[in-house]
C-alpha cells in the first residue's frame, strides 16, 4: 500500500495500477476500496503512510468527491461519497471554557444561525453549505451530520488516531470515537524496497540495488523518507551518475 508522488513534473499519479498490494497491506486496501459495508470509515496513520493514494483510488471507483479546507463542493447533493482528508487539522470554532469540552448545544445562537439554525442531530437538505470549508469543529459535525442522515458514504482520512484527535465539542467527539476506524501499519522493509525502485523507475532514474540498499540503511523508513530523498536525487543528479559518494551528499543535504 502506497503513497505515491510520481512524478512528470510533479504530478502526482494516484491511480489504482501504481498501487502496490502485498501481504501487508491487502486486509486494508480490500477494507477501503472493496467493503460496502462502512458507511464512514476514519483511515489513519503517519504522513505519506498511503492514506492518500488509497483515497484517490476511493474516489475513481465511487466517483467520490474531495471536500476539505480549501475547496468545498457547492452543492453536496451532487454525489453519493465524499472524502475528507486530514481532519487532525480541523480547529473549534470557539474556544472552551475554563478548559472543558463544549457540546454543540453549548454554542452561542449565532453560530448556529449562520449556518441555517442546523441542529446537532438534524442538518436540513437544504442547508447551504456554499463559500464555506470545513474548517472548524461545528461544520464539521454538521457535515458529519448530513452525510449519515442522507445515507452518503464519507471516507476520513487522520495522520493521528481518533482517540488522539481530542475534539473541544463533545457531540463531534462521540461521533468521531464511535465511527469505524482503520490503521495503516508502518511499511516493511519489502515494501519499501519495491517503493524506492518504482519511484527512481518513475523518474527514469538507473539506480544499482546496493545503492538501493544504501538508501533504505540511512533514511528516515516511510513513505514520506522515501519520497523526500527521491526527489533530492532527482532535482540534483540531471545527467550524473548515481553513486554512493553523490547519494551520500544528498542524505547530507536532507539531515541537515
Amino acid at each position: 500500500e502506497m503513497q505515491l508522488n510520481l512524478f512528470n513534473n510533479n504530478q502526482v499519479d494516484y491511480s489504482q495500477k501504481n498501487y502496490i498490494i502485498l501481504d501487508e497491506n491487502k486486509s486494508i486496501y480490500n477494507l477501503v476500496i472493496c467493503d460496502l459495508s462502512w458507511q464512514c470509515l476514519i483511515l489513519f496513520g503517519p504522513k505519506s503512510s498511503g492514506k492518500t493514494h488509497l483515497a484517490h483510488i476511493w474516489q475513481s471507483t465511487n466517483d467520490a468527491i474531495f471536500i476539505n479546507t480549501h475547496n468545498f463542493i457547492s452543492d453536496i447533493r451532487y454525489s453519493n461519497a465524499f472524502i475528507l482528508e486530514d481532519i487532525q487539522n480541523i480547529r473549534p470554532l470557539l474556544k472552551p471554557i475554563y478548559g472543558k469540552r463544549r457540546s454543540a448545544s453549548e454554542a452561542p445562537q449565532d453560530v448556529f444561525e449562520e449556518r441555517n439554525s442546523a441542529s446537532t442531530t438534524k442538518l436540513p437538505s437544504e442547508i447551504e453549505f456554499q463559500k464555506k470549508s470545513i474548517q472548524d469543529e461545528t461544520t464539521l459535525l454538521h457535515c458529519y451530520n448530513y452525510m449519515k442522515e442522507n445515507n452518503k458514504r464519507l471516507l476520513i482520512t487522520s495522520s493521528v488516531s481518533p482517540k488522539e484527535l481530542n475534539f473541544q465539542l463533545r457531540d463531534l467527539s462521540s461521533r468521531i470515537l464511535s465511527t469505524a476506524s482503520a490503521k495503516i501499519l508502518p511499511a516493511s522493509e519489502e515494501l519499501l524496497k519495491i517503493m524506492l525502485i518504482k519511484k527512481f523507475a518513475d523518474r527514469q532514474l538507473k539506480v544499482d540495488l546496493k545503492i538501493i540498499n544504501y538508501i533504505l540503511t540511512r533514511i528516515e523508513r516511510s513513505f514520506h523518507g522515501i519520497s523526500k530523498i527521491v526527489e533530492e536525487i532527482d532535482n540534483k543528479a540531471i545527467g550524473a551518475n548515481i553513486t554512493i559518494p553523490f547519494v551520500s551528499s544528498m542524505l547530507s543535504t536532507i539531515s541537515r
